[in-house]
């Protein structure tokens, strides 16, 4: 295996999936490359011990956060069950440092639910992928915090597809927004 072939191997501490498909390892991963960047940072003087404790506590408090994050996602999902069970195709749009997590709701939506699912920056979106939207599909806009152009396309995509989610890290919430602040 590659793993014998490298100069180190990196344990990502998640133990061995215990399902069909990896679930676990995206989180675990960026998690891991957060911490060596600090480590770096340290190391190099780009961080301060201060900035250092800073970065830990907040990794720490995201941490202890994920808790009421499944629940309230968990809510969520039921209050919207049947469109989501009757959805046939999935699309998300996302900016920045979320087009990751874009791609990697295609990536593990295909391969839990299987069904067409994918994920897009948003501009590209915008730059043609858009008019393939028709109203079998369900789609989630991905935003740190409110931002004009992602609801600028919900809203106007919205009378054409099955139904416009929003996913954010802000703090407006209604029926159709998930508000994970």
């Amino acid at each position: 295996p590659i793993g014998c072939a490298s100069d180190g191997v990196l344990d990502i501490n998640t133990g061995i999936e215990s399902v069909g498909f990896v679930t676990r390892g995206f989180s675990a991963t960026v998690l891991n490359l957060l911490l060596i960047a600090l480590i770096i940072a340290r190391k190099q003087e780009k961080a301060s011990e201060v900035e250092e404790q800073h970065y830990l506590a907040e990794l720490q408090r995201l941490v202890a956060a994920i808790p009421e994050v499944i629940v309230r996602t968990s809510r969520f999902i039921d209050r919207h069950s049947e469109t989501l069970r009757s959805g046939e195709r999935f699309v998300a749009t996302g900016y920045g440092a979320l087009v990751g997590v874009a791609k990697e709701f295609e990536t593990k939506f295909t391969e839990t639910v299987r069904v067409p699912s994918s994920g897009f920056e948003l501009e590209a979106y915008m730059h043609g992928p858009y008019l393939e939207a028709n109203a079998r599909h369900v789609m989630l806009f991905i935003e740190d915090t409110p931002d004009a152009r992602t609801r600028a396309l919900r809203d106007y995509l919205a009378p054409s597809i099955g139904r416009a989610f929003t996913l954010t890290l802000g703090d407006e919430e209604d029926a159709q927004t998930l508000a994970l602040n």
